[in-house]
């Protein structure tokens, strides 16, 4: 691939990253029924961008944000062992992502793992107690724990 088309690739995979942290940027509570699609847009064009994502990632084996991107699409979709797959695999290469650590402690819960899933919710709050997905990571481990 040449450079010309690769800065192509990368400004088309930013334009619909930064479309994507766009729609995302108003969740911040979900409810148990939004927890498999964490926004309306991600749940409307997670498919089209599994495609997407794949045929990038076909390109650039190695790019970790395209692995991520592919993960979290594949989990708004409902694929969650293939997202626990991508993203047990990003958190090999980088372990301190506590965004991963959230939505695969996710796709365990989905799986029926509750143990897996408290313990990577569990480890976001010990990565980044300030973070995003902190909120949402307590949350839930509120929910289970009053079970």
């Amino acid at each position: 691939m040449s450079d010309g088309e690769n800065s192509t690739g990368n400004r088309k995979f930013s334009d619909s990253l930064s479309e994507l942290k766009e729609a995302l940027k108003d969740t911040t509570e979900l409810t148990q029924e939004e927890d498999s699609v964490s926004t309306s847009y991600a749940k409307t064009h997670a498919d089209a961008n599994v495609d997407i994502a794949r045929r990038n990632l076909e390109q650039d084996p190695e790019n970790p944000m395209l692995r991520d991107w592919l993960a979290f699409n594949l989990y708004a979709s409902g694929r969650y062992e293939e997202a626990k797959v991508l993203y047990e695999r990003c958190l090999k290469e980088n372990s301190a992502n506590a965004d991963q650590h959230y939505y695969l402690g996710n796709c365990l819960y989905k799986l029926g793992d509750i143990d897996g899933a408290v313990a990577l919710w569990e480890a976001v709050l010990q990565i980044d107690s300030k973070g995003k997905c902190a909120k949402k990571a307590q949350d839930k481990l509120n929910k289970v724990k009053q079970r």
